[in-house]
């Protein structure tokens, strides 16, 4: 059955990766190697991935 309102992949990047690794935005966008705003729209579910 498919899901009617899946979660943005941002949502699940930031509640799997940054959350569960006790990372803040700033610094997993300094690790990835994106601006902290990229990584916040993306998390934030305001830009794609």
């Amino acid at each position: 059955m498919a899901m009617k309102n899946p979660p943005h992949p941002g949502e699940i990047i930031r509640e799997e990766i940054i959350e569960a690794l006790g990372l803040t935005v700033t610094s997993a966008a300094e690790v990835l190697g994106v601006r902290r705003a990229t990584l916040s729209d993306v998390t934030n579910g305001k830009a794609s991935v």
